[in-house]
């Protein structure tokens, strides 16, 4: 299991599963890349949705979102 992509941009995970097994505190990026990891070896399935949509809240200005 070298080769992993799970981005917690968007997505939904089961309140028990996440209390299980949070996200690394300690890390200072890619916490999704390694819970996913986790949870893989734990036995749980990660699907994906490619028709799945998300609507950020976010208004940024084009400077901002570069600036990001």
């Amino acid at each position: 299991m070298n080769t992993i992509f799970f981005s917690s941009v968007n997505s939904a995970i089961k309140k028990q599963i996440f209390q299980q097994h949070p996200f690394l505190e300690n890390l200072i990026m890619s916490e999704d890349q390694e819970w996913a990891k986790r949870v893989l070896l734990d036995g749980y399935e990660i699907v994906y949705d490619p028709e799945a949509a998300v609507y950020h809240s976010h208004n940024y200005s084009l400077k901002a979102v570069f600036q990001r």
